[in-house]
């Protein structure tokens, strides 16, 4: 059945992301959040996760807990000694440092923090249909097209567990270790874009030997 893992912050805080490192994958999760009053919201959900680190971004979201919710675990990815299983290595979330805060220019000017002070002053608008368009439309092709793959992943990882072909082999595939890459080499969608492809690769090749 399902199996929830529920992390409270004792207050709500604004939460920027949330990171999943899986030793176990769910195929099948949702991610849920709080507020101070335990008012829940669904924020993330997917039926056909095939990574081993799932990163959801929130956009500051103010949140008291986050509750991960598994309902179903993946056949090739979360086997162990014959059973299939859920297993978080660790759960990152990232909250902004600081706060802005609004105050008087005179009191702001005088102040001895000098981190990023901001005073309102007169602009001519320019750029501002760049302004406007959301961040995320540069995004959207590339979910749609990880949601696409991930689901047909998740039929052919079916397929294997199912006993049509021997998955011995293809079960080893969970051990391997996440490639370490530096920070600013890979934005996280590039670098979760990337697992995916590497572990389509060793699924679709592990699945034709097998069946040659």
């Amino acid at each position: 059945g399902p199996v929830s893992l529920t992390l409270d912050f004792g207050r709500p805080r604004p939460v920027d992301s949330l990171r999943i490192v899986w030793d176990y994958p769910a195929k099948a999760f949702s991610v849920a959040c709080a507020d101070a009053h335990g008012q829940w919201a669904e924020v993330f959900a997917t039926s056909v996760n095939t990574l081993r680190s799932t990163s959801i971004p929130l956009g500051g979201l103010a949140a008291a807990t986050v509750r991960i919710t598994m309902t179903e675990p993946h056949p090739l990815l979360g086997a162990f000694q014959g059973h299939t299983v859920y297993g978080i290595s660790s759960v990152f979330v990232a909250a902004p440092g600081t706060q802005a805060v609004l105050d008087d220019c005179p009191t702001a000017a005088s102040s001895r923090d000098a981190r990023d002070k901001y005073f309102a002053v007169a602009a001519a608008a320019t750029g501002a249909d760049a302004a406007l368009r959301s961040p995320d439309d540069s995004k959207t092709p590339l979910l749609a097209a990880q949601a696409a793959l991930s689901s047909h992943l998740g039929e052919l990882a079916k397929l294997a567990a199912s006993g049509c072909v021997n998955v011995t082999s293809l079960q080893g595939m969970r051990a391997r270790p996440l490639p370490t890459l530096p920070t600013h080499t890979l934005t996280p969608e590039a670098a979760e874009a990337s697992d995916l492809l590497r572990m389509a690769k060793t699924l679709v090749v592990g699945v034709r030997s097998e069946l040659m």
